[in-house]
């Protein structure tokens, strides 16, 4: 395939990168995959043909620390798919196994790195109620620490990421330091006009831009801090077991029994998966991955709760008996 080096745009979450991706690919006349959204290749929610509700279902933030042997195949999924001309990419999700990427082909492609601050990051994946970067910790275990840590992690693999690079805010305010990343990055080539600053934009920019001086701003800006001390001095971890896809297998099929020996086949289902997706086969039964935090309106969205282990019942369900109780997962069920 001929054409110009292909464009791989690589951020956090929440830097505006999905406008930069469309803004970018029209600007150079590049293609983006139809199959996906705004170019995100290794992000399997936002895949055509993917059917969950696309709220963070997919494994995201892989590292060669934690997981060897998964890092190394998204890493070879993203070799396959990435063609290195013609077309413009993103990636948000998948930051460790994107900078590897790019540091093995760092002349095939041209890379545009958005950096923004980590306190704004937190603070508005806080509101979305994203905790993805979690799975990149390894020091903290509660979860606020755990995605600050996530993310402070990921911002230190994409630094070392060669490319062009732009700061969040001066895209904000001024659409020419697009045009201007983009013509440093395609010198010989023509960057059309971009235009995606309008009142509704730039009201909600100046109120993203406003929560900087409020005190949950600075409170978030502190705990940045200490989470950045904390794992400077941190010891590399130990890769999660190898068994643990074993493991996996086996409890998914010990819910899988237990589920639908007492739900109806058209049940809409909650699982708490603990990251274990498998754990979402349910026999047809439409199980939706769910967050053990996020559990206060359960009730109104689904049928019936799924939770693996023995903690204590959440608070949504504490009312009611479950109808299954075997040690390996408990069942709650309301609609019949």
């Amino acid at each position: 395939m001929t054409g110009p080096p292909s464009l791989v745009i690589v951020a956090l979450p929440r830097t505006m990168s999905s406008l930069v991706h469309r803004s970018a690919t029209e600007a150079l006349g590049l293609d983006a995959p139809l199959w996906t959204d705004d170019g995100e290749v290794l992000n399997a929610d936002r895949l055509a043909h993917f059917g969950e509700p696309r709220f963070d279902e997919s494994v995201k933030y892989v590292t060669s620390e934690l997981e060897p042997d998964l890092f190394d195949r998204v890493l070879a999924f993203a070799a396959d798919v990435v063609h290195p001309t013609g077309h413009a990419y993103k990636d948000v999700t998948q930051p460790f196994v994107t900078a590897e990427l790019l540091r093995r082909a760092p002349q095939a492609m041209r890379v545009l790195v958005i950096e923004r601050p980590i306190t704004d990051i937190v603070f508005s994946m806080s509101i979305q109620r994203w905790r993805y970067p979690a799975r990149a910790a390894w020091v903290f275990d509660d979860r606020e620490r755990a995605v600050i840590e996530g993310l402070v992690r990921a911002r230190d693999a994409l630094s070392t990421v060669a490319g062009e690079r732009v700061a969040y805010d001066d895209l904000v305010f001024d659409e020419h330091a697009l045009v201007d990343a983009l013509r440093r990055l395609y010198p010989d080539r023509t960057v059309a006009p971009v235009s995606y600053r309008g009142p509704g934009f730039e009201a909600a920019a100046h109120l993203r831009l406003a929560r900087r001086a409020t005190p949950a701003y600075r409170r978030t800006e502190a705990l940045v801090a200490e989470v950045e001390r904390a794992i400077t001095a941190a010891p590399a971890p130990s890769p999660r077991p190898a068994d643990d896809a074993a493991f996996t297998e086996t409890l998914a099929e010990s819910v899988r029994r237990a589920a639908c020996d007492v739900l109806p086949a058209d049940a809409t289902v909650a699982v708490v998966t603990l990251g274990r997706r498998r754990l979402l086969n349910l026999d047809g039964r439409r199980a939706i991955a769910v967050d053990i935090a996020d559990l206060a309106s359960v009730r109104d969205s689904f049928d019936a709760l799924v939770v693996p282990g023995a903690a204590d019942a959440p608070p949504a369900v504490r009312d009611l008996a479950p109808v299954v109780d075997d040690g390996i997962c408990r069942v709650w069920s309301w609609s019949r």
